[in-house]
């Protein structure tokens, strides 16, 4: 990489050369050869491959050749070298000069500004320098914020010793490769570096998608039994639901075939072998490690794992109400053990820790009909204590028993109203007889370290301090970022890994349980038509919505889109099945009749991609938007579906197993983008479950990448659907001038339109211009890295490669259109009839 803090004597000699050359009658092609140039490459780190030297330019029927073009992907900066002897002198002592000044307003640095400013307007530039290889004049042209030549200011160096000596660090910080492509001439030039400043989104403008259909559904009438089935906390909160849905087999894939990409799994985080809740023996098995445990043997320290969503608090209610329900049946007199469950979702951060488990502990204590009673309980617990008040302090009030027990009861008062002493006290009595588990969950929550850590300490303490076995749950990433601290390195933990279960099983078992649920229950609907039908078993709906999910693309897109998150799939398909008209009594009665019913799976991605949000904004939705970075800058507007791209690339081979983001980086720094911007996509996709880091900790440059199936689906399918396309769109900064105009005219006459047909005809319209769109925009970068010599992880435009799947989509799409609502003059026009007889054979 070049040496942008050059050591003094290259700057000290390129001053003495720029003497030498004034004093010998040098000419322009010395000045630039023996100044400029060792200036743009040794001293400001430009790369030969940033260069077009001499570039022809053809104005009003003459023609000229630029000095120097600097083009990145996302900066251009055109400089017009004279020779030394050229008379700079009027250049200001400012720093910042207007360009309106005297000093720009004559002689031969008037005549070379206004050559360079129209040379860069006539190629497009964003900015523009002038010098002798002395002074140096910084200045825009081309700005879209509306202010004018004059209006603007420039940046000045007065002379070679003030650029390359005295205000080096300036110099450097404005003109060098790596300030500029992190965005210093926006910033010291325009007041900031985001080109994106006007409203250019459709949903600044619609609130509500065209695309939204009024259907009389039947789901109003199953809502609170496939709330209940598809609820994660109203399944664990009861035992037998749980039992029903709980899923021991875990997703094992390795390769998927569909879209050709290595499915590789994070890095064990655990030293040693932990046990798996799968198999034969299962969650029963592994629950054994908890029931196993022994009044007398040592405490149980143990840690429960998995990524987000996988199921650990499942796992964990699964243990207290199903595989251990004999042994922490609370009915029992006395019961085996106790289950202290500690949940950090409610965490306040104005409590301390200690204190929010000592007030859960209490809670259950004071519920609990042993633990919470005086005579079985509470005086046992504090009967050595009061021995030794009455022997002690308390000994003058033996003769007045009264005396002595309001003595007695104000301080056990004070102890139970402080919390932990009394909690403390109850059940370090109770561990002498009974196993009693503490058990953290949901630390994850927390997202600060120092309170985490606070956590595991506080809870270890309290633990050992009554004779508690201790379960802590938390995420692979949390375990990474705390195990070298002091509670993992001095005590001894076993581990309970939770793999994240096969999600098609997982929603297999809910159908099941909102199958039961509906049993034989009873509901009026009303028609498309307007009449009102009885449903005779609302079990025989639920049948029709697990045929159409199960085992279809509707289902394989839910699995997907989840990431090994069950509570997003879960979540994803109670939204599908409440806002995806997949409940209409029209695809009922198809249902009865054949006994089968397929979802049409662009309904199916319109409103996973929605939620429960009336229009798409990326921000809200479990899929991501390619298309638009939100960096605020058009150059780099495409960097996520590219970088996804280059993944998906990268992940074509079985033996893949991840790339290094620094090599992203760096790719991309060649390209001219900064590692600022390129963390930033990065980071973005990582939080859009696009990709993740191999080690589970948090990202850095040095993070081994890996891509989901969820980036493979993006890249290698849906971006060749026609209703990814219309969906995305609406939170897309469409800043090409023309293209916004007609897609934003072309979307006003698809709201305006009530004729189906003639509506698909301009939504295809304006779908063929985005996508057309979309691939010069990525063909820019895909050029520039060929430009760069990179590989063909960078070269290949994957827009370009999903055009076949895109026109033919167009091609159904708009037949289907036809076929179901266009007049009989528009079917013959298209030879429908020849496919209907297909269907009709």
């Amino acid at each position: 990489m070049p040496d942008h803090n050059p050591q003094p004597d290259l700057a000290q000699e390129l001053i003495a050369r720029l003497s030498d050359i004034r004093t010998s009658g040098g000419n322009e092609a010395d000045t630039r050869f023996k100044i400029i140039d060792e200036i743009l490459t040794s001293i400001l780190g430009w790369e030969k491959n940033d260069f077009h030297h001499e570039e022809r330019l053809s104005e009003d029927g003459q023609e000229s050749y630029l000095d120097y073009l600097i083009t990145t992907a996302q900066t251009s900066l055109l400089i017009e070298a004279k020779r030394a002897q050229v008379n700079f002198g009027g250049v200001p002592a400012l720093r910042r000069a207007p360009m309106r000044g005297s000093w720009a307003k004559s002689g031969d640095l008037r005549k070379a500004i206004l050559q360079a400013r129209d040379y860069g307007r006539t190629k497009g530039v964003g900015f523009c320098a002038v010098t002798n290889g002395d002074a140096w004049v910084i200045f825009p042209v081309n700005r879209r914020d509306l202010v004018s030549f004059d209006d603007t200011h420039a940046v000045v160096f007065r002379t070679a010793e003030s650029a390359l000596h005295d205000d080096r660090e300036e110099f450097l910080a404005l003109l060098s490769r790596e300030s500029v492509i992190d965005g210093s001439l926006e910033q010291q030039l325009l007041g900031g570096d985001s080109n994106q400043i006007e409203n250019r989104r459709l949903n600044r403008i619609y609130d509500k998608s065209f695309s939204k259909i009024t259907r009389q559904t039947m789901f109003s009438s199953i809502e609170d039994e496939i709330v209940t089935a598809f609820s994660e906390e109203l399944i664990s909160a009861n035992p037998e639901l749980l039992e029903k849905a709980y899923v021991e087999t875990a997703d094992r894939m390795r390769f998927d075939d569909r879209i050709k990409m290595s499915v590789v799994r994070r890095d064990q985080v655990l030293r040693s072998r932990p046990l798996r809740p799968v198999g034969r023996d299962g969650a029963k098995g592994v629950g054994a490690k908890f029931t196993s445990v022994k009044v007398k043997a040592q405490p149980l320290a143990l840690l429960t794992l998995g990524l987000v969503g996988a199921g650990k608090t499942t796992f964990l209610r699964y243990v207290e109400t199903i595989s251990g329900k004999a042994f922490f049946d609370q009915t029992k007199k006395p019961p085996a053990a106790h289950w202290l469950y500690v949940d950090f979702r409610n965490f306040s951060k104005t409590l301390s820790p200690r204190t929010h488990i000592f007030e859960a502990i209490l809670n259950y204590i004071k519920a609990h009909p042993a633990l919470g009673d005086y005579e079985t309980t509470i005086a046992p617990a504090y009967e050595e204590e009061v021995a030794n008040l009455t022997r002690g302090p308390l000994g003058g009030l033996k003769a007045n028993k009264a005396a002595l027990d309001e003595q007695i009861g104000k301080i056990l008062l004070k102890e139970y109203e402080e919390g932990a002493p009394y909690c403390r006290r109850i059940l370090s009595y109770a561990s002498k007889s009974q196993a009693c588990f503490l058990v953290i969950d949901n630390v994850d929550q927390v997202e600060e370290t120092t309170i985490q850590d606070a956590i595991f300490l506080d809870a270890v303490a309290i633990a050992r301090e009554a004779n508690l076995s201790l379960v802590i749950a938390m995420r692979d990433a949390t375990y990474v970022k705390n195990r070298s601290s002091a509670v993992f390195d001095a005590f001894t933990f076993d581990a309970i890994y939770i793999d994240p279960p096969d999600v098609q099983s997982v929603l297999s078992k809910r159908f099941t349980i909102a199958n039961h649920l509906l049993k034989d229950k009873t509901f009026e609907v009303v028609s498309d038509g307007g009449a009102k039908v009885t449903v005779s078993d609302a079990s025989r709906v639920v049948d029709m919505l697990s045929a159409s999910v199960l085992g279809t693309d509707v289902g394989q897109l839910i699995e997907v889109s989840a990431t090994g998150d069950v509570r997003l799939a879960l979540r994803m398909t109670k939204q599908f099945l409440q806002f995806g008209y997949s409940t209409s009594y029209r695809a009922y009665q198809a249902f009865l009749k054949t006994g089968h019913y397929d979802f049409p799976i662009h309904e199916a991605i319109r409103a996973i991609m929605f939620g429960n949000q009336s229009i798409y904004r990326d921000e809200f939705s479990p899929i991501l938007n390619p298309f638009d970075a939100k960096t605020g800058r058009s150059e780099s507007q495409f960097l996520r579906v590219y970088v996804m791209s280059a993944l998906i690339a990268a992940a074509t081979t079985k033996e893949f197993q991840g790339i290094e983001a620094s090599e992203i980086i760096s790719s991309l720094e060649r390209m001219g983008f900064s590692s600022r911007i390129t963390n930033k996509i990065i980071t973005d996709l990582i939080k859009a479950r696009v990709c993740f880091s191999r080690s589970h900790q948090e990202y850095s440059s040095e993070s081994v990448l890996v891509p989901t199936r969820l980036c493979g689906y993006i890249v290698r399918e849906l971006l060749g659907r026609l209703v990814f396309l219309e969906t995305v769109i609406f939170d897309t900064f469409i800043y090409g001038d023309q293209v916004w105009e007609e897609i934003k005219g072309g979307m006003k006459s698809v709201y305006a339109e009530q004729n189906t047909v003639r509506r698909f005809k301009i939504r295809k319209s304006i779908a063929k211009q985005f996508f057309d769109w979309i691939e010069q925009e990525v063909q820019k970068l895909c050029v520039e890295a060929s430009r760069r010599n990179l590989g063909p992880f960078w070269t290949s435009n994957p827009i370009t490669r999903m055009r076949p799947a895109f026109e033919g989509e167009l091609e159904r799409a708009f037949r289907s259109a036809v076929r179901n609502y266009g007049s009989a003059k528009e079917q013959d026009e298209i030879k429908l009839p020849l496919f209907q007889q297909q269907i009709d054979n």
